[in-house]
């Protein structure tokens, strides 16, 4: 009789399990873009935007995990003189339309809207020279408010992993 229902648990586990399992994973969306162009090779050494837009209660463990994962990924923070690119976050504790400019050859400005999802991770990389955004990585996620601060610290530093990864790799 239990040989009979192997078949049967397993097709349950399957269905049951696997569809558990692929909503949390899919539940962090991440999406990026980057400046046509903008020159991000030869960067290496970064350092905070002096405008980050931080969050107040998480801007530490947000700090701590963007520095891990830039590490990881072969860039260095700059400790002395001029960086190569500027490294900011914001995140988004409302659902909201943002207008940013795109920056066409010839200097040429337009307007692009974007609109962002409560809970919205956004790493921004920007050129101190050109003093714009040239990369933009950012989360969507399932988020919800009354997650534990451990659990809502989680999801961004797996977000940050993620989003970091699809950097363009240091020069």
């Amino acid at each position: 009789m239990i040989h009979r229902l192997r078949p049967v648990l397993w097709i349950l586990v399957l269905f049951g399990l696997v569809p558990a399992f692929s909503s949390l994973a899919a539940s962090l969306v991440i999406k990026t873009e980057k400046d046509p162009y903008a020159v991000f090779y030869p960067a290496k050494a970064y350092a905070w935007h002096p405008l980050s837009d931080v969050h107040p209660k998480f801007d530490g463990d947000i700090r701590a995990a963007l520095d891990r994962e830039l590490t990881a990924h072969g860039f260095q923070k700059s400790t002395a003189g001029k960086p190569d690119f500027w490294v900011g976050y914001q995140f988004k504790r409302e659902e909201m339309t943002k207008k940013t400019p795109q920056t066409f050859h010839g200097g040429d400005y337009s307007w692009t809207e974007k609109q962002y999802r409560l809970g919205t991770l956004i790493i921004d990389v920007f050129s101190p020279d050109q003093r714009r955004i040239i990369w933009k990585g950012w989360s969507e996620s399932n988020y919800d408010p009354k997650l534990s601060d451990e659990k809502k610290i989680q999801m961004a530093n797996d977000a940050i992993k993620q989003i970091v990864v699809q950097m363009p790799p240091p020069g």
